[in-house]
């Protein structure tokens, strides 16, 4: 079989007297000469850095695709009613990229953003670079609900 390049998983933690445990594949997990079949092409072959969060029923899984090293990383979000899954990806995702960031702040993304950190008040802090700078900073949003969507999105 091929390399597997990347993927997101959830344990269960094991029972400390019997060592046994389960892996649940949430979003990625496919061959690494593929874009996976769970997401869109975007991703390319990696899909990491995971963060969830829990807001009005669902559960939010934001996670970067992608090569961070360049324009074409950016962060997703898809949701579940459930921890483990099946989580669908938002029907416009990413939601952070080089487009995003240049809108925000100007100048022209050399480095995409990634790495998405959620803090308990909604604060969402992701890591990007212009090409104005030599190494990559941390920016950060708010999430907040899209009306049009009912997805939990960063603004």
């Amino acid at each position: 079989p091929g390399k597997v390049d990347s993927g997101i998983y959830v344990n269960k933690l094991s029972d400390p007297a019997t060592k046994v445990c389960c892996q649940t594949a949430l979003i990625g997990a496919y061959q690494a000469s593929t874009p996976s079949t769970k997401m869109r092409s975007w991703t390319g072959t990696t899909v990491e850095a995971p963060a969830v969060i829990k807001n009005g029923g669902y559960y939010y899984l934001y996670f970067s695709g992608n090569i961070y090293a360049n324009a074409s990383y950016g962060t997703g979000v898809a949701r579940s009613t459930s921890i483990t899954g099946p989580y669908t990806e938002a029907p416009d995702s990413p939601q952070i990229n080089c487009s995003r960031m240049v809108s925000t702040f100007g100048g022209t993304c050399s480095n995409g953003p990634g790495g998405a950190s959620i803090s308990p008040n909604g604060a969402f802090a992701y890591h990007g670079a212009m090409s104005t700078e030599t190494t990559r900073w941390v920016y950060s949003a708010s999430l907040g609900i899209k009306s049009t969507t009912g997805w939990l999105y960063p603004y």
